[in-house]
């Protein structure tokens, strides 16, 4: 969606990984202690960059996120 190529079932898989995320942290996921929700599009559409993902969380849950 961000580079303008349209949605797919992948736009619905990232946006479940990152709904998972948000509720493990209680926060949205983290690019690089990036704050500006400009910025971490250009990271996520440029960089193909993934989120940080929760340290605390079961080896399960991390497959599941991977």
């Amino acid at each position: 969606m961000l580079k303008g190529e349209g949605y797919s079932r992948f736009s619905d898989i990232w946006s479940v990984g990152c709904c998972v995320i948000e509720m493990l942290t209680g926060s949205p996921p983290n690019w690089n202690d990036e704050s500006d929700p400009i910025k971490i599009m250009n990271i996520i559409s440029h960089q193909n960059s993934l989120p940080e993902f929760p340290e605390d969380v079961s080896e399960d849950c991390l497959d599941f996120l991977d």
